[in-house]
């Protein structure tokens, strides 16, 4: 993130332009221009899918691609922790599994399961 962006619950600020989700912002870390933002799904709440990217005038550019277009038959979860290396993004669920985020288009390039 910028100086001068910021988030609490449900929003975030990027260049003084407000961006509200559905549910509130669990973490967010910047790459180039673009803020990856996570959100935190409660436990008993089917929604995944839940990264997304936002430009530096609060627009979201992507929304990550759809586990279940990759993995239709697993037991999916919401996405738990993110980190940036390499500039590339690294999605982790709470089964240790490791997708590999395009930052570009928000497109599962592979996935790993740590255990």
């Amino acid at each position: 993130m910028k100086p001068n962006d910021t988030y609490k619950n449900k929003q975030i600020l990027i260049n003084d332009v407000q961006k509200i989700f559905s549910y509130p912002i669990r973490d967010v870390k910047r790459l180039g221009n673009t803020d990856i933002v996570i959100l935190d799904i409660p436990q008993n709440d089917n929604t995944i899918d839940n990264l997304y990217a936002v430009n530096n005038r609060g627009e979201i550019i992507w929304r990550s691609q759809p586990l279940k277009e990759i993995y239709p038959t697993e037991k999916l979860l919401p996405y738990e922790q993110i980190i940036i290396k390499d500039q590339e993004i690294r999605a982790i669920d709470f089964y240790g599994r490791c997708y590999f985020i395009n930052p570009n288009d928000g497109m599962i390039l592979k996935r790993i399961i740590y255990k």
